[in-house]
């Protein structure tokens, strides 16, 4: 079997984002703009820029609904293995010109040594259309977990974390961050359960 061909550099994700803060800085940019200058994958490189925002030490919890919003539609539309349609008002959502240049800026240098560790492989995990289907179900029910605008210690940290690495696998094709995205994303469902179950006992101490 033939190896992947790499991912072009311009596609890569800390290229796209570099270029993504440079526009920013230059004036205010839509998700519709945003979107329109991604290349490859735009949405996965749109949940993966997303879920970067709430990786601590940046406390962006009071956007965690409309981020969750947006990823969520689109982990849908994966599952069902539709186009994604994304609302006319979120589309023509400003992105907050203060905020996002300077997130950018200080991931694109991380990400660019992240990536030299990612490559395309593994085929038959990062390329099967039947799995595109599931990890599009992963991410919309990722996605979920994170729009809770609560000030939780990690609340959105393993949300994020998990979003951002199954994205990145799958702009990459690259199965390793695939599967680390999974395994991610169960500790994700552990963490929330746990503290369900720590929220529902401490209610029931303080009420009975």
């Amino acid at each position: 079997m033939k190896p992947l061909p790499p991912t072009p550099p311009e596609e890569r994700l800390s290229a796209q984002l570099k270029a993504i803060a440079e526009r920013c800085q230059r004036g205010s940019v839509s998700v519709r703009e945003l979107l329109s200058t991604m290349r490859g994958s735009p949405y996965l490189l749109l949940t993966a820029l997303l879920s970067l925002i709430f990786i601590p030490p940046l406390p962006l919890f009071w956007l965690a609904p409309l981020a969750g919003l947006l990823i969520a539609l689109f982990g849908l539309h994966m599952t069902l293995g539709l186009k994604p349609i994304i609302p006319k008002g979120l589309l023509d959502l400003q992105l907050p010109r203060k905020i996002f240049p300077a997130v950018l800026k200080a991931t694109s240098a991380l990400l660019k040594s992240i990536e030299y560790l990612s490559r395309p492989r593994w085929r038959l995990i990062s390329r099967n259309e039947f799995l595109m289907n599931f990890y599009g179900l992963v991410i919309f029910l990722t996605a979920l977990m994170l729009m809770p605008p609560l000030p939780i210690p990690f609340l959105h940290f393993f949300p994020a974390l998990t979003l951002f690495i199954l994205s990145l696998g799958l702009v990459e094709r690259d199965g390793v961050f695939i599967i680390l995205g999974l395994l991610l994303f169960f500790v994700t469902v552990t963490f929330f359960s746990l503290l369900f179950l720590g929220g529902r006992n401490l209610l029931e101490h303080l009420f009975h």
